[in-house]
């Protein structure tokens, strides 16, 4: 079985630096069925320093591809089509590998039935958790620690942990290039839209907890107003894939009022002392307002082109 560990990163050099020293540890480098492969947009330069050097120090492990095409889909399609492994790991530019990553690999996909996987992310969050940040909103921000056992797996698959045999792109094909980073209003879900089609197809999924990864999120990102904004954002890039099954107006009076519901229920919860509850409906008001508003936008694209 030979491995590819796929990265698609922007402008983020000193984040990518660490994530390729994880995985390029004495004990990874020593075995020759893998290779990392990174599709870099990169705008200042840095970004191809940083692959050069570890090109040089790594040739026969490492590689690097300049993209120049727009969004992360576009680049994890272009590292797809170049990758040379049986089995396609795909992570970001903001982990640290756990030392047992590669390993964990090759155990889960030795077994032929294994499709793809969710590997574990834990988070790492600079300055500590949140007061307001429990496991449900966690899940948003990509935490995935469902215990130590390797369980069927039929939910999203997080993209800063997702792995798959190459037999699965050629089967139901790569990502969407109007969801994800980079794709105007919409960037998100390309990871959930391309696991949604892994079940369809009636491929088998795991959640893998010997492949692991610590995600990193700065404490820029760590405020109730990110995730609010995330929140919003999923639900716009949703709407791309999933259909509204009621009328347009009718959806629009439920999103109303469930905005002013969240509103109130948030400031109930914040006199409590419960932030996380206050944070959760307001949450979930914005996914659907962004759900909403993607609809509106199509429709309106639909009756323009008449």
């Amino acid at each position: 079985m030979f491995i590819t560990v796929l990265i698609c990163t922007r402008d983020r050099p000193a984040s990518l630096n660490t994530t390729l020293d994880s995985l390029l540890i004495p004990a990874n480098v020593a075995a020759s069925d893998w290779e990392l492969l990174v599709v870099a947009k990169d705008s200042t330069g840095e970004t191809t320093s940083v692959c050069q050097a570890f090109q040089d120090k790594f040739p026969s492990h490492f590689k690097f591809l300049l993209q120049h095409t727009t969004g992360k889909s576009n680049g994890l399609n272009e590292g797809l089509a170049a990758a040379r492994g049986e089995v396609i790991a795909m992570t970001d530019d903001d982990v640290t590998a756990a030392p047992g990553y590669l390993a964990g690999i090759r155990t889960v996909f030795s077994q032929p039935d294994v499709d793809a996987a969710q590997g574990r992310v834990l988070l790492d969050c600079e300055g500590g958790y949140p007061k307001w940040m429990d496991r449900q909103i966690s899940l948003v921000m990509d935490a995935h620690d469902f215990g130590d056992q390797m369980l069927e797996w039929k939910r999203h698959i997080a993209g800063v942990n997702m792995i798959v045999r190459a037999s699965v792109v050629s089967k139901i094909g790569g990502f969407r290039t109007d969801l994800g980073p980079g794709a105007a209003g919409t960037e998100f879900t390309e990871d959930s839209e391309f696991a949604e089609r892994v079940q369809k197809a009636g491929l088998r999924a795991v959640y893998a907890p010997q492949i692991t990864v610590y995600h990193h999120w700065p404490r820029e990102r760590l405020t109730k107003a990110y995730v609010k904004s995330r929140y919003f954002k999923v639900g716009r890039s949703v709407a791309l894939y999933r259909p509204l099954k009621v009328p347009l107006w009718r959806y629009a009076l439920y999103v109303v009022k469930a905005n002013l519901f969240a509103e109130v229920a948030a400031a109930w919860y914040r006199l409590r002392g419960e932030p996380a509850k206050a944070l959760h409906g307001q949450c979930e008001a914005r996914l659907d307002a962004g759900f909403l508003l993607q609809h509106r936008t199509l429709r309106r694209k639909k009756e323009s082109r008449g």
